[in-house]
């Protein structure tokens, strides 16, 4: 029963794989591309590759964008969808396929409590967080039973949710955004992120 489990498993992500794709960059691979990743409940696939477009205006050191929608979809409701949105997110921070990730702040609790990104204190100046004050984004710690405990993660995330754009494609009121900690191009990952304090 496990082994047949698996196998729709990863049936199910290759399809999701082949949906969730966009580019922004001249060529597709090309390595110097700042990474993105759209990630909600409901991800308007062709609005994301728009907006992934314009982030290349935002600062002069970001040349080009690949970006990656994912529908993540409910874990009540769809629990099989869920779960292959989830494998294939992970195998995306895994393999360094992802810088930074614009993410529903609800959704991206889990993310957080397992260290999956980056503590802004570990990356910008005292100034440049200064800069963010009221607008950042930590998550309280849960026990073995999933109840939220006093302690609290480090602040990961700047809320972005006053861009409408972002959450209206990505059909969330809340929306964050977080550098991935293995991020192959952090410099640009910081630009793109301090781009929102800034304008």
């Amino acid at each position: 029963m496990k082994k047949i489990w698996c196998i729709v498993l990863v049936g199910i992500l290759g399809v999701v794989s082949l949906m969730s794709g966009c580019s922004s960059s001249a060529e597709e691979n090309d390595s110097g591309a700042l990474k993105v990743a759209f990630v909600s409940p409901v991800v308007d696939s062709e609005a994301a590759e728009t907006y992934a477009q314009t982030l290349t205006q935002r600062d002069a050191s970001i040349t080009g964008v690949e970006c990656t929608s994912i529908t993540m979809g409910s874990s009540e409701k769809d629990p099989t969808g869920y779960m292959a949105a989830t494998v294939q997110l992970t195998g995306l921070i895994a393999s360094q396929e992802i810088d930074v990730i614009f993410f529903d702040i609800e959704s991206a609790a889990a993310d957080a409590r397992n260290d999956t990104f980056y503590a802004l204190s570990d990356l910008f100046t005292e100034e440049e967080l200064a800069k963010m004050d009221g607008k950042t984004i930590d998550y309280a710690q849960v026990d073995e039973e999933g109840n939220e405990i006093s302690e609290r993660t480090a602040t990961v995330g700047l809320n972005v949710s006053t861009e409408e754009d972002l959450t209206e494609f990505m059909n969330s009121d809340e929306i964050g955004i977080y550098i991935v900690g293995n991020a192959p191009h952090v410099d640009q990952a910081k630009a793109l992120l301090l781009s929102y304090v800034t304008e």
